[in-house]
């Protein structure tokens, strides 16, 4: 589980870098460990907003319930975002980088996943085209 959700999250984070830097100027390297983090409790408030949704539906009492815990799941992820974000190296701010740059990054990312995908990985040999 954690080596698949941390595939998952260098995957997402290698996907978003190149136009965060550019748009924004900043490289949050943290969010790899965030996303460990975070993930349980976001499933958990999705999970307890649809019982809040169907809960207020047939059993109108039982919302309250559901809305109580979903605000002490995310008063948890917000203070559990805001110490990850207090971490050493959690973010770091780069100069503007151009938009050259960033096209040359998907570039190469894109390139590489291709060349990565046409790799058996059992024998590592190379696919027929």
């Amino acid at each position: 589980y954690i080596a698949q959700s941390l595939a998952v999250s260098l995957a997402a984070e290698a996907g978003i870098i190149g136009l965060v830097a550019y748009y924004f100027s900043i490289i949050t390297p943290v969010t790899i460990l965030a996303n460990l983090l975070i993930i349980p409790f976001m499933s958990a408030i999705v999970a307890l907003g649809l019982g809040l949704l169907l809960g207020g539906i047939i059993l109108p009492v039982s919302a309250v319930f559901f809305a109580a815990c979903i605000k002490l799941i995310l008063n948890l992820t917000v203070g559990c975002i805001y110490l990850l974000s207090r971490l050493p190296g959690a973010y770091v701010f780069v100069e503007n980088i151009p938009l050259w740059f960033v096209v040359l990054y998907y570039s190469l990312l894109i390139g590489g996943f291709y060349a990565w995908g046409r790799i058996d990985t059992a024998t590592g040999e190379r696919d027929a085209v």
